[in-house]
């Protein structure tokens, strides 16, 4: 029962004991109370007199807050339990059961009797005033101070003799108090003294509980606002992104268009070349109008892919790789952000590799975003690897980074569009796990530890059962050689 009521509920079961055991050792002999008025009578002097009404009004403030703030706690935790309208009830009769039921245990136990009038009613009723302003706010120790401000003003109507006959100030401490005042004629004196304190204190009290509601309130709303122009900022920035994608798409597509004409011409042209006796009949010709004629098939292979997405041919993962590695070493070598890389980035190939079935120019692109999203990372003298290896199902890549890495709430997020860490368009990864996972129907995942790096592993179904084995500058590490 106690861990269902949660870390405010276990904290209000500790106060609500604390204050149960306060009396047998915070009590008037602590604060010299009766001396003080004995004092105040010998030497006839009522500003002694008023010492000792603040003492004894201070002892009680003590005394009652962790009762009260306990039982606010338990009865906010036991509201949470619950739902509509029993949550609401179980939160106004929480403090209402519980303080009277722990001063009859405070006078069982101790033999203190407390006077439950007209303060210790009206701090019940403060308790649970106080414990349904949490519907407005979530400022725990702001309710507990303002609790402790309101209670401390109630307890001067304790002292004020002109009050006596409505039910305050029984207590034993308060009528000696009281009888001391109309012994020295302060009885004036301490009515004011007492109404003023009681009216500051809790004046003070409303105004911190209005500002604390209104301030809850006017921080959601500007909150509110703030996510909403987060979300507008972003879904323009994406529509940007978006038409200047569109925009280079449709251009390169007509550039594509447009140079598909002349290649079909040239490709008409050669096998017209390859037709003729002379040609025919010289090896070596021969030989090289095969090598035009295999350039321009793989030119309009390229060209089918660039227009369409799922336009693919079957490649073995080391051709692949000669084809990634040629473009990131231009990259690289040209440098990071304008600055040159220190350490290249290290390859590790298996020897054997699967054949695939991909979009070569697609695949590539989204392999470059990971890689150079991991050199960003690592900056341009940081550590990054790539392994590459395979089974007769898939082709696995892995690329991993020694950057700074990244909290889990950040790395859920990476694969947002128009995302980013860096200032970059905040789509790299996006278009990554597009052509990994809904093309090619695989699989892309990250892992980052903040302080450690980041990993991520591309896996790519196998076309067939065959593997190939690659030559000797696949299967080679970088220039600085294996780790």
């Amino acid at each position: 029962m106690v861990r269902r009521l949660g870390r405010p509920g276990r904290l209000g079961l500790f106060l609500i004991g604390l204050g149960a055991a306060l009396p047998g050792w915070f009590t008037h002999q602590t604060l010299d109370i009766l001396p003080q008025i004995r004092r105040a009578i010998e030497v006839y002097d009522s500003g002694q007199l008023l010492l000792a009404a603040g003492a004894l009004v201070i002892l009680n403030t003590v005394r009652a807050v962790p009762i009260y703030v306990g039982a606010f706690l338990t009865a906010e935790a036991l509201r949470l339990g619950q739902e509509g309208k029993n949550g609401r009830w179980i939160g106004w009769l929480t403090p209402l059961l519980v303080i009277p039921g722990v001063y009859g245990l405070i006078q069982l136990v101790h033999g203190v009797r407390y006077d439950l009038g007209g303060p210790a009613v009206a701090g019940v009723l403060a308790a649970a005033g106080v414990h349904q302003m949490a519907e407005a706010t979530h400022g725990r120790f702001m309710r507990a101070a303002i609790l402790t401000v309101f209670l401390f003003g109630l307890q001067w109507l304790d002292v004020v003799p002109a009050l006596t006959p409505y039910g305050f100030g029984h207590g034993d401490l308060s009528v000696e108090v009281k009888l001391a005042a109309a012994f020295l004629g302060a009885e004036d004196l301490l009515n004011l003294w007492g109404l003023v304190s009681f009216g500051v204190f809790t004046a003070v009290a409303v105004v911190m509980a209005k500002f604390m509601v209104d301030f809850h309130q006017h921080l959601e709303v500007l909150l509110a606002r703030q996510a909403e122009e987060f979300h507008a900022a972003r879904a323009e920035a994406q529509a940007r992104a978006a038409t200047a994608r569109n925009r280079s798409l449709m251009e390169v597509q007509a550039l594509v268009h447009d140079l598909k004409t002349p290649l079909t011409t040239v490709s008409g042209l050669v096998s017209l070349l390859g037709l003729a006796p002379q040609i025919a009949s010289d090896r070596s010709l021969r030989s090289h109008i095969v090598q035009i004629e295999g350039a321009v098939a793989t030119m309009n292979q390229m060209i089918a892919e660039i227009r369409s997405p799922r336009a693919a041919r079957r490649v073995s993962g080391h051709e692949l790789l000669r084809y990634l590695r040629a473009q990131w070493s231009a990259v690289e070598g040209s440098g990071m952000e304008g600055q040159p890389v220190g350490e290249p980035t290290l390859f590790q190939v298996a020897s054997r590799l699967p054949w695939v079935r991909v979009n070569l120019l697609r695949l590539s692109r989204a392999l470059l975003n990971v890689l150079a999203n991991a050199r960003r990372a690592a900056g341009s003298h940081g550590r990054v690897r790539v392994q590459v290896g395979g089974t007769s199902r898939e082709l696995r890549i892995r690329v991993r980074d020694w950057g700074s890495g990244m909290e889990p709430a950040v790395a859920q997020r990476v694969f947002e569009p128009g995302f980013s860490l860096e200032g970059s368009s905040g789509l790299g990864l996006t278009f990554a796990r597009q052509v990994v996972e809904g093309e090619l129907g695989g699989r892309l995942t990250l892992t980052s530890v903040a302080g450690r790096g980041t990993l991520v592993v591309i896996r790519i179904p196998a076309d067939g059962k065959e593997v190939q084995a690659g030559g000797g500058d696949d299967a080679a590490a970088s220039p600085h050689g294996r780790r």
